[in-house]
């Protein structure tokens, strides 16, 4: 992800499979600097629309940390904003 204003890189997003998980994960990270600025939302909903409408993928999760609680709130944004008819589950990882 590059961030438009600046132009600097700061994060990536994508879709890849966990190992020994047989959904697909939404997977992203951004640099700390780029955190509460709407980045994770606004570059993961062209993923999301990728994998379940061109991909045609289901489910698609949100995995995280049990101790990770920022990206929570980026989940159920995406939640809300994507809507339950993508798929999208947040899924909390064991440790």
């Amino acid at each position: 992800m590059v961030e438009k204003k600046t132009g600097l890189f700061i994060g990536f997003v994508g879709l890849h499979h966990i190992s020994g998980m047989p959904e697909v994960n939404l997977g992203y990270l951004l640099a700390r600097s780029s955190w509460g600025n709407g980045h994770g939302i606004e570059a993961c909903h062209p993923v999301m629309k990728f994998g379940t409408e061109t991909a045609r993928l289901s489910p698609i999760v949100g995995v995280t940390h049990p101790d990770n609680t920022h990206k929570g709130h980026t989940e159920l944004l995406l939640r809300k904003t994507i809507g339950p008819w993508s798929g999208f589950k947040p899924k909390k990882r064991g440790r």
